[in-house]
């Protein structure tokens, strides 16, 4: 089922519909054998990141209280991963480093028992169920998902205020050189990404494609600020040593996602200006 938005139809309908989507597919994620726990956790985390990007395009219009528990509960019910996904994270991270860096083989081996050892073990069918319930029971809000104005301009003046929170982002991005901030830029850039494809994926096909090289870059950038925090609660004295080297890949990582956010923000043209 396509999830592009028709400005020919009741765009309030359909936004429902995309939500409701979104929360079926996930509970039954939850029930899927077929697919490998990875797998899955990778899919859900996916699907939960969209609604909340639908839900950030209303904001506005939605009740202030309504809002921010659809956003408590995309957010809780993803975060209950967040132990395995950094798990995998710090595994991907071991292995890029070791393509770059020389260490002794000793050194090597106590960094990856210590990341196999990081995390307790997780109860991804305890997870799976807490989200199903929770879930379920959310299906019966949406239809409280409503734009104030149900129309085409209404609507893209709501993506409008995404593109310009994720721009000022950007710029907080720039000036600020942090981690935290480019984490943030980058939630900010994939809500964007989400809700411009909601009006025509052909049409905005390479300006989604350019979001999405965009946000893998700031993904790079937040994965080795995850491994960055893993070093420091090691007891090695190489620690430091590495922190230099993930600070410098991240310094290069940091200068090309300014350059493209650069290129992207700064063309002159939006999807809400091509309209």
């Amino acid at each position: 089922m396509s999830s592009a938005i028709s400005f020919e139809k009741n765009l309030n309908k359909q936004i429902r519909k995309i939500a409701k989507k979104h929360m079926e597919h996930i509970i039954a994620l939850c029930d899927d054998k077929t697919l490998s726990q990875d797998k899955a956790i990778h899919q859900i985390r996916r699907r939960f990141k969209k609604l909340r990007a639908l839900a950030h395009l209303m904001e506005n219009d939605l009740p202030k209280s309504f809002f921010k528990k659809q956003n408590r509960i995309f957010k809780e019910c993803a975060h209950s991963f967040s132990a395995a996904r950094d798990q995998k994270v710090l595994g991907d991270m071991y292995h890029k480093i070791v393509q770059k860096y020389n260490l002794d083989e000793q050194t090597y081996n106590q960094i990856l028992q210590a990341i196999r050892s990081s995390k307790p073990p997780l109860d991804a069918n305890q997870s799976f169920l807490n989200i199903k319930k929770r879930l379920q029971e959310n299906l019966k809000t949406v239809k409280y998902y409503k734009l104030k104005k149900n129309t085409k301009a209404h609507f893209l003046s709501c993506l409008k205020k995404t593109h310009q929170k994720t721009d000022k982002l950007r710029k907080i991005a720039i000036d600020k050189k942090i981690d935290s901030y480019f984490h943030e830029w980058r939630k900010w850039l994939n809500y964007y990404g989400y809700q411009l494809s909601l009006i025509d994926k052909n049409r905005f096909q390479t300006r989604a494609k350019d979001l999405k090289a965009l946000a893998h870059i700031l993904g790079d950038i937040h994965d080795i600020t995850v491994f960055k925090e893993f070093l420091r609660t090691l007891n090695n004295p190489l620690s430091k040593e590495f922190e230099t080297f993930l600070d410098e890949e991240q310094g290069l990582l940091k200068n090309e996602a300014l350059k493209i956010g650069e290129d992207i923000f700064n063309d002159g043209s939006s999807a809400e200006k091509e309209q």
